[in-house]
C-alpha cells in the first residue's frame, strides 16, 4: 500500500474519537488542527504504528495511527492477541470480586493521566487509548453468569478499574451495558464513577433505565497541580450540576476525592467542595490510595509526596477529617456528608434539584 493511502484511522487519545483525514478535535476546550492522514508506508493490516504530536505544539496529547482492526459493535477496538499478551493477567479478568460487590471491567485504557491512578498497580498507565476485552453483550453474560452474582441483590460497579466510563468512546458502552442489564429485569444497585463529561443526552439515557438502581458518582478533587491531576476539576463540577439537575430515576453523589494534605485541603478548597454538595443527593469524601507503585511514579516524575511511605489502605489523616466536619457544620452542606475509606453501595435518598 503506497504512502498516504493507508485505510487506517487516527485516534486522539484525549478524546478517543476515530477519524480519517484532517480534523479539528475539541480537547479541554481548545481547537486543534492536526493532519490526520497517515503518510507512512503501510506494511500490512496487522501493523500498528505510533505517531506523537510535537509536545511544544500540543503538550500531553498523543495520537496513534493504526490499521483497520476489529472493533466492538459500538466502536472501541478489541484487544488483539499481542496486546493481551503484554497485559498483566489481572486486567484480563473482566469480573473483579470486591467486598462491596462485583466490578465489571471489559474496557481498559485511559488518557486522563491522573498521577494517583490505580492503573499504576497493573502496569497499565501508559495505555492511553481505550481497548475492549470483549463485546458488551458477552460482558453482560459473564457478569450475570458469575458464581457470586445474585439477581436483584449483588451491587455492581461499571468500568471503575482501568478507564473512565464516560470518556467519549467509552460512554456508549457504559450506557449500552446499563440497557442490557435493565432489559433483563434486574433491580441491582449499579455504580458508575466518573470525572469526565456528563451531557444532557446522557442523563436522558440514565432516566430511561426502569429497573436498575443507578447511582452516578462524580469524582471531584479540586487539585490545582496539573502534574498530579491534569484534568480540570471544573469539568467534574459541571458534570455534577448537569447530572443532578436532570436526575429522575437515578441518583447523583459528589465523590470528593482524593483529599490530600498540602494539595487540596485549604479552607478555600473545602469551601468550594461543600458548595458543590448542594448539587448532589449525597457527598462522599475520602483520601489518597498511596500504594508503593503510585509512590514510585511520584518519585520518578518529581511529584510532591504527601506521605513518606506507601499504604495498604486509603490514607486520610484524622485532623483533616475533623476540619472537614467542622467546615460542614459551619457551612451547611447541601447533601448528607459521608466519610468512606472504601466505597460501598448504600441507599441514596431522593432529593430534589430545586
Amino acid at each position: 500500500m503506497p504512502a498516504g493511502s493507508c485505510s487506517g484511522s487516527l485516534v486522539g487519545s484525549f478524546i478517543g474519537t476515530p477519524c480519517i483525514g484532517s480534523f479539528l478535535p475539541t480537547t479541554w476546550g481548545w481547537q486543534i488542527s492536526f493532519p490526520a492522514i497517515c503518510h507512512l508506508p503501510c506494511p500490512g493490516a496487522a501493523a500498528v504504528c505510533s505517531i506523537q504530536a510535537p509536545r511544544n505544539r500540543w503538550p500531553g496529547i498523543e495520537w496513534e495511527a493504526q490499521a483497520m482492526t476489529t472493533t466492538t459493535r459500538h466502536g472501541v477496538p478489541l484487544l488483539d492477541a499481542a496486546q493481551r499478551a503484554r497485559m498483566r493477567p489481572e486486567l484480563s479478568e473482566v469480573i473483579e470480586y470486591r467486598k462491596s460487590g462485583l466490578s465489571l471491567n471489559w474496557i481498559v485504557g485511559c488518557p486522563l493521566d491522573c498521577g494517583y491512578c490505580v492503573r499504576h498497580l497493573f502496569e497499565n498507565f501508559e495505555m492511553k487509548v481505550p481497548r475492549a476485552l470483549m463485546d458488551d453483550r458477552e460482558a453482560a453474560d459473564l457478569l450475570t453468569g458469575h458464581r457470586y452474582f445474585r439477581p436483584h441483590v449483588t451491587p455492581i460497579q461499571l468500568l471503575n478499574r482501568a478507564t473512565d466510563p464516560m470518556l467519549p468512546r467509552v460512554k456508549q458502552h457504559t450506557l449500552n451495558m446499563l440497557k442490557l442489564l435493565d432489559t433483563r429485569g434486574l433491580t441491582n444497585h449499579v455504580l458508575v464513577i466518573t470525572r469526565w463529561r456528563i451531557e444532557p443526552e446522557d442523563c436522558a439515557v440514565l432516566n430511561s433505565i426502569k429497573n436498575l438502581k443507578v447511582t452516578v458518582l462524580v469524582t471531584h478533587s479540586g487539585i490545582d497541580d496539573p502534574r498530579v491531576e491534569p484534568v480540570d476539576s471544573s469539568i467534574a463540577a459541571q458534570s455534577l450540576t448537569t447530572a443532578f439537575e436532570r436526575a429522575d430515576r437515578y441518583r447523583v453523589v459528589l465523590y470528593w476525592r482524593p483529599i490530600v494534605p498540602g494539595l487540596n485541603d485549604s479552607d478555600e478548597h473545602l469551601r468550594r467542595a461543600l458548595a458543590l454538595s448542594h448539587h448532589a443527593h449525597a457527598t462522599v469524601f475520602t483520601g489518597l490510595f498511596f500504594k508503593d507503585q503510585i509512590r514510585d511514579y511520584y518519585r520518578a516524575n518529581g511529584l510532591p509526596e504527601p506521605y513518606p511511605d506507601g499504604a495498604r489502605r486509603k490514607v486520610f489523616p484524622e485532623e483533616l477529617e475533623r476540619r472537614i466536619l467542622e467546615a460542614a457544620e459551619g457551612g451547611r452542606p447541601g447533601s448528607p456528608l459521608i466519610t468512606a475509606r472504601s466505597l460501598t453501595s448504600t441507599r441514596v435518598p431522593r432529593r430534589s434539584a430545586a
